[in-house]
């Protein structure tokens, strides 16, 4: 219902101003969705007549933190169901890499979007928060990266699977 109103109003509004806090709205409802294309998309137009907004780069990084973590806690599931078969399908080795750099790309673009918040930030109450954010990212990506990948890399080569 709320979508709805926000965008009709949207719809109705010509006032570049309002527009803009209309769409900001309308992220917020969509992330609360979890319609996190749908949010990005909103974002994106918002930062082209906006560039200078930290708030936006902030919540583009929860939404990129947010699908990175469920990525990342799919892609340890599978990765245990993977190193605990008997029997490893070339198949499988190659989805298990797939969804691992699938989610370091997820990690790698909230951390991105997280240090550009930071660097326009000027009030210093957000500054902890950003920094916190950017410091989680490096520290999944990191072990994204250190654990899974070398190990996934690393059983393809003990099973003569050509990765990418």
């Amino acid at each position: 219902l709320a979508r709805e109103y926000y965008q009709k109003a949207l719809s109705n509004t010509k006032n570049v101003d309002n527009i803009s806090e209309l769409k900001q709205s309308l992220i917020y409802i969509h992330v609360e969705l979890e319609e996190y294309d749908k949010a990005i998309i909103l974002s994106d137009e918002v930062l082209e007549s906006n560039p200078d907004n930290a708030d936006i780069y902030f919540n583009v990084g929860v939404i990129y933190q947010r699908l990175g973590n469920t990525f990342y806690e799919n892609m340890v599931g599978k990765y245990k169901s993977l190193t605990s078969s008997d029997k490893m399908t070339n198949e499988g080795i190659k989805n298990i890499y797939e969804d691992c750099k699938e989610t370091l790309k997820m990690v790698n673009l909230a951390k991105d979007y997280f240090m550009d918040a930071s660097m326009l930030e000027i009030d210093d109450n957000n500054v902890g928060q950003t920094e916190s954010a950017i410091n989680d990212m490096k520290r999944l990506r990191k072990n994204i990266k250190d654990v899974y990948l070398l190990s996934i890399e690393k059983i393809a080569n003990d099973n003569n699977v050509i990765l990418d």
